[in-house]
């Protein structure tokens, strides 16, 4: 079957990751059913933050507001789209948070969804919030594990060179601007309606995303993102 059809959950271990270790795939989206996102890792992942330092284009990953634990340099290409899975710019002169004025196609998609899943603990109800609180947990889970991917493949690459990508980010950006979603459905309407699967993203097809998304004949930017709990 097509990789975009069947996963198997990757980890990645981004203080002892090797070449010899690391295969690109794609990122799986867990569903309802497997195995419960427990209390400690869904701290972890409402704790991380990540911005872009545009005078250096460099992404810097945070955990609990604490130093950064991770930093690697962005390509000129994802700049501006690479926010999907950060947030806002930082001036690392001042080190004062910019808010930008942003197509949507900027908007943090993590950012998004780790507010709303806060928002749902926090919420005053005698209503069981446990399964959308589940679900948002999963979507989190799986845009910090494309964080991860871009990362460690930045990590393991020269990002300077023209034909350095990130296939793990580019994939996530086909199913973000074709379908708002992604889990397995998502993939497979691509694989249908555009030919698109994790193979075809990895050995570097044309049209790619970047330059589909510009000549499609629909808007530059992004869809609207959906939330479904």
């Amino acid at each position: 079957m097509e990789p975009s059809t069947q996963f198997s959950r990757f980890t990645f271990n981004l203080q002892h990751l090797s070449k010899s270790m690391y295969a690109a795939r794609p990122i799986p989206l867990s569903f309802p059913g497997e195995k419960a996102i427990q209390k400690g890792m869904l701290e972890k992942l409402l704790s991380k933050r990540s911005y872009v330092d545009s005078s250096s284009n460099v992404l810097v990953l945070l955990q609990g507001g604490k130093a950064p634990t991770s930093a690697v340099h962005v390509p000129e290409k994802y700049s501006k789209i690479i926010q999907i899975i950060s947030y806002r710019y930082i001036l690392s002169e001042s080190h004062e948070f910019l808010v930008l004025t942003t197509p949507w196609s900027y908007v943090s998609r993590y950012e998004v969804y780790r507010h709303a899943t806060a928002a749902i603990q926090g919420a005053k109800t005698s209503a069981d919030t446990t399964s959308a609180t589940q679900k948002l947990a999963r979507v989190l889970h799986y845009l910090d594990d494309v964080r991860n991917a871009y990362i460690a493949r930045a990590r393991l690459g020269d990002v300077s060179e023209e034909t350095w990508f990130s296939p793990e980010l580019e994939y996530h950006l086909w199913l973000d601007y074709s379908e708002g979603a992604y889990h397995n459905t998502a993939c497979a309407s691509i694989e249908k309606t555009l030919g698109v699967t994790f193979k075809y993203v990895l050995e570097q097809k044309q049209p790619d995303i970047l330059t589909f998304s510009k000549s499609s004949g629909q808007t530059s930017e992004f869809p609207p993102l959906m939330i479904f709990i």
